[in-house]
């Protein structure tokens, strides 16, 4: 008897571990990723358990550059007036290498709940916002603390009882870009995210670099929903990134300008909730008239290979997918309006 109750407790014991331990030793595991969360799914998210993974990365970053601002006074006070006004290109190389470490990178957050393989991209300028120890101003209060440092919300710096303080290490909610590639509808290639994520953190300015279903394994209505789900993903979770969620902007390039420029209009024909949020949008090298860029490819002889066609499930389906056609039915249908109101539109 007694050697079968030994054995039932195993067994509870192995029947607890499967279904309460593991799981959670599982998340455990997923959690403490070094800004890779590709084991981590979109259920898992949340704005406690972002916070904390975003917070160590933010806090090494913030060591970083306290270092640097420390021997850069260093240097100063203490170099010869030539070595400061000239540099020399390894110099200069050495200041641009340093660049990624300024960067709080999070890279493969998936964030369709309804496309899990999807994955983005993010890069976010460092900030005593982002970290654990830093608690919002309350009660009418005009600046916050961080670890005992009253922190000056206008000019960044942060000031203990002492009179110590730390340089411009505090950074508002900052403007967020949504940046979609292109790939001529077949591809979607994140491998200069890093680099296009470094210029625009340096100026303050977060980027979200996603990757979406293209063709063949998707066609343009799937494109438009991994879009529509990034950017509600964003909105949802601003305050964890420090991104100001009035001042986000969707900037794309080639195909990625198409998608963005389609996805607004349908948003707004649609009165989605985000559209109010988005302050800009810019296209870059993209095609809004899908049926003249058929025509254009069809003059080169690539229209069988380039995947727009497909992608769109033929040429009968270009006006519904094209910008253009769509501004101006709702430019017509707003000049309807006007006109039946006796009002007046002014074109520019």
């Amino acid at each position: 008897i007694y050697t079968c109750c030994q054995l039932f407790h195993v067994l509870k014991y192995a029947n607890s571990y499967l279904r309460i331990i593991s799981p959670f030793l599982s998340k455990c595991k997923r959690i403490t990723t070094d800004g890779d969360l590709d084991n981590m799914e979109y259920t898992d998210y949340s704005s406690s358990i972002l916070r904390s993974i975003i917070s160590p990365i933010n806090d090494r970053v913030l060591e970083t550059i306290e270092q640097q601002q420390r021997l850069q006074r260093n240097y100063l006070s203490q170099a010869h007036y030539d070595d400061i006004v000239k540099h020399s290109p390894n110099e200069l190389r050495s200041c641009v290498q340093t660049n990624h470490e300024e960067i709080v990178c999070l890279f493969n957050i998936h964030y369709d709940k309804y496309d899990p393989r999807q994955s983005a991209n993010i890069f976010l300028p460092p900030s005593l916002a982002l970290s654990l120890n830093y608690v919002p101003p309350k009660n009418g209060k005009r600046n916050g603390t961080y670890r005992g440092y009253s922190i000056n919300h206008k000019n960044g710096n942060t000031n203990n009882k002492n009179g110590h303080y730390k340089r411009n290490l505090f950074t508002p909610p900052t403007p967020a870009i949504i940046f979609l590639v292109g790939g001529a509808w077949g591809s979607c290639d994140n491998t200069y995210s890093a680099s296009a994520g470094s210029s625009f953190v340096n100026q303050k300015i977060a980027l979200i670099y996603p990757k979406y279903k293209v063709y063949p394994n998707g066609d343009v209505q799937d494109m438009l929903s991994n879009i529509n789900a990034i950017i509600k993903w964003v909105i949802k979770y601003h305050k964890v990134l420090n991104i100001n969620p009035n001042h986000i902007a969707i900037v794309g390039q080639s195909s990625g300008a198409h998608l963005g420029s389609l996805a607004i209009l349908r948003a707004y024909r649609e009165k989605s909730k985000w559209l109010k949020r988005v302050r800009l949008f810019v296209g870059l090298a993209g095609p809004y008239c899908i049926t003249d860029h058929y025509k254009w490819e069809s003059n080169r002889g690539i229209e069988n290979v380039s995947p727009m066609g497909r992608s769109m499930k033929g040429v009968n389906n270009f006006p519904f997918y094209s910008p253009s056609v769509i501004a101006q039915e709702l430019f017509a249908s707003i000049r309807a309006k006007q006109i039946k109101n006796n009002n007046r539109l002014t074109v520019t």
